[in-house]
C-alpha cells in the first residue's frame, strides 16, 4: 500500500470525504505530531476563491485561544489546497450527545462556558464565527471544547458583509432579515446550541428550515423547555434578546450567575470534571435517569441512536477532526461552495436547497446544513473598489488604528486587540498586494449604520466622512501609546445619548452604542436573585403579545357567526391553534365576555360539521380551566352539551359531548356538580353506556370515567342522592353488561382499569341504604357477577365478594342471593384459592357471607351442606382464628336442619368436633346444644360415641370449667346445667357413664364434680339450686348413698362449709 506525503506530513487513514476533497489524519514526521489535513480539490475552486482561502489562513492561523481550533496552515500542490488543522480525537458535541444521549443541565454549563471563552477571544480579535452550533464544536480527550469552522468554511463565496451565511435553526433574527451578522448573533447561536445540547436537538427542530426561519423573526423569541433552573431559563432569556442592540455581550454572558456556578464546580473537582471518561459516564447516568421515570413531565427526548442510520449532519470543519464510526462519511457540505442564493427573505430570500430537500429522506441531513452564499464573480478591481471591511459595535467619534491590521509585510504581528469587530469576507482580501494604495482611495467608514430611516445617524456619518477625507487623517496618526490612560477621552456620554438608547428599545433601529458592552467591570447580574425576575422590556412585550391575540381571537369569534362554512372553518380551525398552543389565553374568553357567543352559535348549528366544530372548541377551551367549565354552565352551555350525548347524534358528536362531560365530572366544585345532576347529566351518562359495544368502545370507556370521578369526589351532595338516580336510570345492567363485554374482548390494553372501575361502583353501591341494596340486588344482576368472578382479576374478585357481603348484611336481599346460586359459587371459589396467599381475606368475605344467609334457615343450610360447606366450617374448631365467630354457630346449627344435613355432618365426623368444643369455655354451650339436638334425633349412634372414656371425661372437665364461681359465668352454668340435665334424663346409657367416671373410686376428678354441683346449692337463684339437685339426682343412686355421703362430707369440710343433709 502506498503511503502518501505532502512535504513534512504522512497522510494516514481518510476520516471523511466529500464531493470537494477528503479530510485525512497525518502524521508530522518532524516533531510527531498528529493533525488534520482537509484536500480540496483545485478543480473545484476559482482562481479567486483561492486567493481568499490563502489569504484567510494567514490570517487565522494567528488565532490561538484553547478553545478554539488552530489553523496550521495549508500547502498547495498540483491538484490539491491542503488545509492544515488541529486534531481533535473525539469529534464534535453533536457526535457525542447522538451516541450517548442528551447532557445534564451542569454538564452543558461547562461546555457553553468554553464556548463563550473561545468566543470572546474571536471577537475581541474582530471575527464574528455565524454558525455555532453542536456540529461545531469539538472536543479533545481531556474534556476541552473547542470551536471550529469560523474561518475559511464560513466565509467563503461572500461578496458583502449582509450575507446570510448560517445554519437556520441556529440563525439570529437579524441575520434572517438581511441587517448583516454581528457578534451578538453568535449570542443567540449560543442560546440555540444550548437547547440543542439539553434536549438534542435545536429550537424550531419539528418544523421545516423555512418554517423555522419564519418562527425565529416572529415569536418573541424560542421555546424553552419545561424543568430547567431559573438559572439556565434567564441566561437563555438574555441570548434571545430579539434586539441586538440590546443583546449582552460574551464578556458579560460569563459573569451569568449559570456559567459562575459552573465554572465554580469546575475549579472544586478539576480532575473529575475534565475528564473525558468522566463526561461520558455524566451523560450515560443522566439519560439512564431520564428512561426510568415514568411521569413526565416534560423530560428530554433522548435521541435516536443507531449507527446505520445516523446522518453526519456537520457542515464544513464541525466534525472532519473525529474519528468516524463509518468509513464512507458523507462529507459534501464540508466543500459545498455553490450553495445558496443570495436574495432576500420573504419574497426576497429564498434557500433552493433546503426548499428541494424537505421532502427527501435527506431532510434531516438538509436541516442542518450551513447555508453560504452562492459568489459573484465579478472584476477583481471593481471588488476591490467596492469590498469594505464590515465594522459593527464601533465607538461613535473614535477613530482607530488600522495599520496594524493590514501590515503584511509583519507577517509574526498578532491581530490587534480592539474593539472593533469585523467580519472576515472573501472581499477584504482579493489582490492585497498593495494595501496601502487601496486605503489611500477608500478609507473605511468608522460608523456602522442600519437605520436609514434616522436622518441624524445619517448626517452624523456623511459630516464624519467629509471631514475626514478632507483633512486626509493617516492610520499611522491614529496608534495607540500603551502608556496613554487617557483613552476615548472624546467620548462623554450626555442626555441625548440616553434618548438614543431609549429610541432603541421602542423602535429597534440600529445605534451601536459601545460603551454598553465596553464597561466590562460592571456585572449586569450582581443584583439578581435567585428567583431572576422578569425585567420590564418582557412584561411589556407580553402585555402588547396579549392584546394583539384578544385582537385576533374577538375577530374570530365573530366570524364563527358566518354562514359561509369556509369562513366559520377557518375561524374555529385558527382558535382552536391558538388555544392548544397557549392554553392561557382561554382566560381572555372570560375576560372579554367570548364565551355566550360560542352558546349562541353551538345552539344555532343545524350541520353535523359545525357541531362538531364547536365542540371541538369547547373541549380545548374547558379542558384544563375549571373557570372556563363554571361560566360555560352559567350561562347555560350545558344542557346542550348533554343534548348532544344522545343516541340520535353521530358518533363524532356524541363522543366529542362525552369528552366535555368528562372534564366536568372531574371538577371537585360542589356548585358545578350539583347543576350537571340538575341538567339530568346522570341520564346522559348511562345513555352513553348504551348502544353496540364494539363500535362505542371510547364513548364507554369515558363514560365509565366520569362516572367514576363522580363516585370519588368529596361534596356536599348526599351520595344516596345520586345513587337513587343512577338506580332509577337502570345502570348497574348497562355496567355489567359492559364489563361482561371487556371481559371476553380481548383486543382492550387497560381492561383491567375498567374493570376494577366498574366493580369499585358496584361495591360504592353495596354500601348504601337498606332501600339502594334492595335494588342493587337482584337475581339478575347477582346472575351476572357470580357469571364472571372467577374471570377478572383477584383483586377485583375480592372486592365483589366485599359488596356481595355488604348486600347480604340486608335481610331482603337473602332471598335472591340465594335465589341466584351464590353459596355454591362462594364454596367454589373458596375451594380454587385454599393455597393461595390470599385464602384468609377470601375466607373472611365467604364465611361472612354464609353467617348471613345460613342463620336460622335450615332450607339454606342443608344447600350450604350439600355444597361442601361443612368441611370449611369444621376448620375452624381447631383454628384460633377470629373467623370463628362467622364459622361455628354455623356448624351447630345445622343439626336442626333435617336428616339430609345430619348425614353430611356425620360423615365429616362433626359429632367429635362438637365434644372437643366443649373444651372452650365460649363454645360449651353451642356444643352440648348441638349434641342434645343431634341424640333427639339419632341417639344410638350417638351414645355410641358420647359413652366412650375420653368423651365422657371432656363433658365432666366442661362442667368445671363452667362452673367458676365468678357471677360472670352464673348464666352459661345454669343453661349448661339445663341441657345437662335433659341429655342425661333423655339417654340411660349417657346418664351411668357419667356417674361411673364421677364416682368410680371417687376420684379427683369426681370429687371436684360433685363438690360443684353442691357448692351451686347455696346459690341465691332458684333455678341454679333447682337445676343442682336435678343433676344430684340424677346421677345418685340409692346403694351409693352412703359412700357419697362420706366423701361429701370430707369434701365439705376442707372447704370449712357446713351442709345439713337428712338421710332417708
Amino acid at each position: 500500500m502506498e503511503i502518501k506525503s505532502i512535504n513534512q506530513f504522512q497522510l494516514g487513514d481518510c476520516i471523511g470525504k466529500g464531493a470537494f476533497g477528503s479530510v485525512y489524519r497525518a502524521l508530522n514526521l518532524e516533531n510527531g505530531e498528529v493533525v488534520a489535513i482537509k484536500q480540496l480539490k483545485l478543480n473545484k475552486i476559482s482562481k479567486s476563491e483561492l486567493d481568499v482561502i490563502m489569504t484567510e489562513i494567514d490570517l487565522l492561523k494567528k488565532l490561538k485561544h484553547p478553545n478554539i481550533v488552530k489553523y496550521y496552515g495549508f500547502i498547495k500542490t498540483k491538484d490539491f489546497l491542503n488545509i492544515i488543522l488541529e486534531y481533535c480525537e473525539n469529534g464534535s458535541l453533536q457526535t457525542i450527545y447522538k451516541r450517548f444521549g442528551q447532557f445534564p443541565e451542569n454538564l452543558v454549563a461547562v461546555y457553553i462556558s468554553q464556548v463563550l471563552d473561545g468566543l470572546l477571544y474571536l471577537h475581541e480579535q474582530g471575527v464574528i464565527h455565524r454558525d455555532i452550533k453542536g456540529p461545531n464544536i469539538l472536543t479533545t480527550k481531556d474534556g476541552s471544547a473547542k470551536l471550529a469552522d469560523f474561518g475559511v468554511a464560513t466565509c467563503m463565496g461572500e461578496n458583502e458583509d449582509k450575507s446570510v451565511v448560517g445554519s437556520p435553526y441556529w440563525m439570529a433574527p437579524e441575520v434572517i432579515e438581511l441587517n448583516g451578522a454581528t457578534t451578538a448573533s453568535d449570542i443567540w447561536s449560543v442560546g440555540c446550541t444550548t437547547i440543542e445540547l439539553l434536549s438534542g436537538e435545536p429550537p424550531y427542530y419539528n418544523l421545516s428550515p423555512m418554517s423555522a426561519l419564519f418562527r425565529i423573526v416572529e415569536d418573541e423569541h424560542p421555546p424553552i423547555m419545561e424543568g430547567i433552573s431559573s438559572a439556565l431559563k434567564d441566561f437563555l432569556l438574555q441570548c434571545f434578546q430579539k434586539d441586538y442592540n440590546l443583546r449582552i455581550s460574551a464578556k458579560k454572558l460569563l459573569k451569568h450567575p449559570w456559567i459562575q456556578n459552573a465554572r465554580k464546580k469546575l475549579n472544586s473537582d478539576v480532575e473529575n470534571i475534565g475528564c473525558w471518561d468522566e463526561q461520558i459516564n455524566t451523560v450515560k447516568k443522566w439519560n439512564e435517569a431520564l428512561i426510568d421515570i415514568e411521569k413526565n413531565p416534560v423530560v428530554l427526548e433522548l435521541p435516536q441512536q443507531s449507527n446505520s442510520e445516523r446522518p453526519i449532519h456537520e457542515a464544513n470543519f464541525n466534525n472532519l477532526l473525529a474519528e468516524p464510526e463509518n468509513e464512507d462519511e458523507n462529507w459534501d457540505e464540508d466543500f459545498q461552495y455553490e450553495s445558496m442564493g443570495n436574495t432576500e427573505f420573504m419574497n426576497k430570500l429564498q434557500f433552493p436547497q433546503i426548499i428541494n430537500n424537505t421532502s427527501n429522506k435527506g431532510e434531516i441531513k438538509d436541516k442542518e446544513n450551513t447555508i453560504k452564499p452562492k459568489k459573484i464573480l465579478v472584476d477583481t478591481e471593481a471588488s476591490i473598489r467596492a469590498s469594505s471591511i464590515s465594522l459593527y459595535n464601533c465607538k461613535e467619534g473614535v477613530l482607530e488604528n488600522w495599520d496594524d491590521d493590514f501590515d503584511v509585510e509583519d507577517e509574526e504581528s498578532q491581530l490587534c486587540d480592539s474593539s472593533v469587530t469585523y467580519t472576515i469576507t472573501p472581499g477584504n482580501y482579493m489582490n492585497l498586494k498593495n494595501e496601502k494604495e487601496l486605503f489611500e482611495k477608500k478609507k473605511p467608514s468608522i460608523y456602522k449604520n442600519e437605520n436609514n430611516n434616522n436622518n441624524n445617524n445619517n448626517n452624523s456619518n456623511n459630516k464624519n466622512n467629509n471631514k475626514s477625507n478632507k483633512n486626509k487623517i493617516t492610520f499611522n496618526m491614529y496608534i495607540e501609546d500603551e502608556n496613554d490612560n487617557n483613552d476615548f477621552e472624546d467620548i462623554s456620554w450626555t442626555e441625548q445619548d440616553d434618548l438614543k438608547l431609549e429610541k432603541i428599545k421602542t423602535t429597534k433601529g440600529f445605534v451601536s452604542f459601545s460603551t454598553a458592552d465596553d464597561d466590562d467591570d460592571n456585572d449586569p447580574f450582581s443584583d439578581i436573585c435567585e428567583e431572576f425576575n422578569e425585567i420590564e422590556l418582557e412584561k411589556n412585550i407580553q402585555k402588547e403579545k396579549i392584546a394583539k391575540l384578544t385582537a385576533e381571537i374577538k375577530q374570530h369569534i365573530v366570524s364563527l357567526s358566518s354562514s359561509n362554512i369556509e369562513i366559520f372553518t377557518n375561524s374555529a380551525q385558527k382558535l382552536k391553534t391558538l388555544f392548544t398552543e397557549q392554553p392561557d389565553l382561554t382566560n381572555v374568553l372570560i375576560t372579554n365576555h367570548f364565551i355566550l357567543p360560542i352558546i349562541d352559535v353551538l345552539e344555532k348549528s343545524k350541520s353535523s360539521q359545525t357541531i362538531c366544530e364547536i365542540l371541538e372548541l369547547v373541549k380545548i377551551i374547558s379542558l384544563k380551566n375549571n373557570e372556563i367549565q363554571e361560566h360555560f354552565i352559567l350561562l347555560g352551555g350545558l344542557p346542550l352539551i348533554i343534548s348532544y350525548a344522545e343516541m340520535q347524534y353521530e358518533h363524532k358528536i356524541r363522543y366529542l359531548a362525552s369528552f366535555i362531560i368528562q372534564t366536568i365530572c372531574k371538577n371537585t366544585k360542589s356548585v358545578t356538580f350539583q347543576t350537571f345532576i340538575s341538567c339530568r347529566g346522570l341520564p346522559a351518562l348511562v345513555e352513553l353506556l348504551g348502544g353496540d359495544y364494539v363500535e362505542n368502545k371510547d364513548l364507554i370507556f369515558m363514560t365509565i370515567d366520569s362516572i367514576y370521578d363522580i363516585f370519588e369526589l368529596q361534596n356536599s351532595t348526599p351520595k344516596s342522592d345520586y345513587l337513587q338516580l343512577f338506580i332509577k336510570c337502570d345502570l348497574i345492567p348497562n355496567l355489567l353488561d359492559v364489563m361482561n363485554n371487556i371481559i371476553v374482548d380481548n383486543d382492550i390494553f387497560d381492561a383491567e382499569e375498567y374493570e376494577n372501575k366498574i366493580v369499585n361502583i358496584f361495591l360504592k353501591f353495596s354500601r348504601g341504604d337498606a332501600a339502594i341494596k334492595e335494588a342493587v340486588a337482584t337475581k339478575e344482576a347477582i346472575e351476572s357477577l357470580l357469571k364472571e368472578i372467577d374471570k377478572l382479576y383477584l383483586r377485583q374478585s375480592i372486592n365483589i365478594l366485599k359488596a356481595l357481603k355488604n348486600l347480604s348484611s340486608d335481610s331482603s336481599t337473602l332471598d335472591n342471593l340465594f335465589n341466584a346460586g351464590i353459596i355454591p359459587k362462594l364454596i367454589d371459589f373458596i375451594n380454587i384459592y385454599k393455597n393461595d396467599e390470599k385464602y384468609q381475606e377470601i375466607s373472611n368475605q365467604v364465611l361472612n357471607i354464609i353467617y348471613n344467609l345460613c342463620r336460622i334457615n335450615k332450607n339454606r343450610q342443608e344447600s350450604a351442606a350439600k355444597a361442601g360447606v361443612v368441611p370449611i366450617l369444621q376448620e375452624y374448631v381447631y383454628n384460633p382464628s377470629p373467623l370463628k365467630e362467622f364459622a361455628l354457630p354455623v356448624l351447630c346449627e345445622m343439626v336442626h336442619a333435617g336428616k339430609v344435613t345430619r348425614d353430611i355432618l356425620w360423615e365429616n365426623n362433626v359429632l367429635n368436633s362438637y365434644i372437643l368444643l366443649m373444651k372452650d369455655t365460649f363454645w360449651q354451650i353451642n356444643a352440648i346444644d348441638a349434641i342434645f339436638a343431634w341424640l333427639l334425633e339419632d341417639p344410638l349412634p350417638i351414645e355410641s360415641v358420647i359413652e366412650k372414656q375420653d368423651n365422657i371425661e371432656i363433658i365432666i372437665n366442661a362442667i368445671n370449667l363452667c362452673c367458676s364461681t365468678n357471677s360472670k359465668f352464673d348464666t352459661k352454668f345454669v343453661n349448661f346445667l339445663e341441657i345437662l340435665q335433659k341429655l342425661m334424663f333423655i339417654s340411660k346409657t349417657i346418664n351411668e357413664r357419667i356417674t361411673i367416671v364421677t364416682l368410680e373410686q371417687f376420684s379427683t376428678l369426681g370429687i371436684q364434680f360433685f363438690g360443684k354441683l353442691v357448692g351451686k346449692l347455696l346459690h341465691p337463684n332458684a333455678l341454679v339450686k333447682l337445676d343442682s339437685l336435678m343433676n344430684d339426682s340424677a346421677i345418685l343412686v340409692k346403694d351409693l348413698v352412703t359412700n357419697l355421703k362420706n366423701n361429701l362430707e370430707e369434701f365439705i369440710e376442707e372447704e370449712e362449709e357446713v351442709f345439713d343433709i337428712d338421710d332417708k
